[in-house]
């Protein structure tokens, strides 16, 4: 998501690096109790590199802004040609 909004600046092997002021203007919704337990677990499945883990997590992002459709459709495309990514979101061409 940090990507998608910001181009976020990439440092050696790809890794993401930012300031906690870069995320001042990206909206985080509420969380409930259950909602912030799933992206915890999801997350940690993620880093594991468990089996369809990282669309879980996808999932979950895209509910928890409200992101259906054509507008996840759009969200994809853009990270896939301005971005240079493919198939996966934090894979580089």
């Amino acid at each position: 998501v940090y990507s998608l909004f910001f181009r976020g600046i990439q440092v050696g092997g790809g890794y993401l690096h930012f300031l906690p002021v870069y995320l001042k203007r990206m909206p985080v919704p509420a969380l409930n109790h259950d909602a912030r337990e799933a992206l915890v677990h999801s997350g940690a499945a993620v880093a594991r590199g468990e089996a369809g883990a990282q669309e879980v997590l996808d999932a979950l992002v895209f509910a928890l802004y409200g992101v259906e459709g054509e507008g996840r459709d759009a969200l994809w495309t853009y990270a896939d040609e301005a971005l240079g990514f493919e198939g996966e979101p934090l894979v580089r061409r």
